[in-house]
């Protein structure tokens, strides 16, 4: 599969580019940032003036979208529209809605789109959510993904531009959460504690509970002195943690899940270092080939941007950002 990569930032840098390289199925063929080095870094086989070159290329399959979150929907819009296939950095929107007109544009122009949401393709992850539908109806999930991120000025701490750490980490924690409540939107949303500085979340607690028994502790950070990881989910039939890198586990690190059962038995289950990016563009190019392969399903995504949207009005923070959406 021929990749153009809108953007050369971090996770392109370290995790996507690399991902494409490791592999003879995909090739790297243009990038295109507004630093033309940056781009050249990622060793495409050549690099574009603008985005617009780059969707311009008829040589190009897919694109990766690794743009400032302000940017997501309208990037991902054009592309679309371009007959490109989309995998796009989260939030793969900024509202329930935006997410609904990728969906729409996906459906019009008949092409793939899918939330790189990395983590969610480390194999530990998969066995995670799969261990947390066998807990039972009454399901309690605790996540925590907590950061201290230089305070640089950059969009993350821009309300205009999706920034904030529920924008940032809150899809990490909340897909598990949503796992167990089969992807319903939360019956009532309690924030614990909030650091909101100039319409920025540098940091949220928050309880969130469902009518008929699930109910979800989770906490995002920008800023904190201690950093940490952390996902269980305790139910009526046992429990399930992802022990060591809960949400950031990569080829370097072996990791474990650790399961009890009702009877009090216990498994623990190791996982080899892997990178979850090469599983991730795998099955992206699988999916568009039309095999069978699990990439985040726009359903999902919407479900992730709905839960943030109702966090965000309860903890008052405004919807305040300068998407524009293209006539795509």
């Amino acid at each position: 599969m021929r990749w153009g990569f809108l953007g050369a930032g971090h996770i392109a840098t370290v995790a996507l580019a690399p991902a494409l390289h490791a592999s003879c199925r995909h090739e790297l063929r243009v990038v295109a940032a507004r630093c033309e080095r940056r781009a050249a870094a990622l060793e495409p086989t050549r690099t574009a003036h603008s985005y617009a070159e780059l969707l311009d290329d008829s040589e190009v399959d897919a694109v990766y979208i690794n743009l400032i979150n302000d940017l997501h929907l309208e990037w991902t819009l054009l592309a679309a529209q371009a007959g490109k296939h989309v995998l796009c950095e989260k939030p793969l929107g900024l509202s329930p809605h935006e997410v609904e007109l990728i969906r729409d544009a996906a459906s019009r122009h008949g092409v793939v789109i899918a939330e790189a949401m990395g983590a969610r393709w480390h194999p530990r992850m998969r066995a995670f959510e799969d261990a947390v539908t066998r807990l039972g109806p009454t399901v309690h999930v605790s996540a925590e993904f907590l950061v201290n991120r230089p305070e640089d000025g950059g969009y993350r701490w821009d309300p205009t531009r999706g920034g904030g750490a529920l924008f940032d980490l809150g899809g990490y924690v909340l897909v598990p959460a949503l796992v167990a409540a089969g992807w319903r939107a939360p019956d009532d949303i309690h924030i614990s504690s909030a650091a909101i500085r100039s319409g920025v979340d540098h940091e949220l607690r928050v309880m969130l509970r469902w009518s008929d028994g699930p109910t979800t502790s989770i906490a995002v950070a920008l800023r904190v002195a201690t950093p940490g990881e952390r996902l269980v989910a305790v139910g009526r039939e046992g429990a399930v943690a992802a022990a060591e890198w809960a949400f950031t586990a990569g080829r370097n690190d072996r990791v474990a899940l650790l399961e009890r059962t009702a009877d009090g038995s216990r498994r623990r289950t190791e996982f080899p270092g892997v990178s979850p990016y090469e599983h991730m563009v795998d099955a992206f190019a699988s999916a568009i080939s039309g095999e069978d392969a699990w990439i985040m399903p726009l359903s999902e995504s919407w479900g992730v941007a709905t839960a943030v949207a109702g966090i965000r009005h309860a903890a008052g923070l405004s919807v305040n950002h300068r998407a524009h959406t293209p006539n795509a």
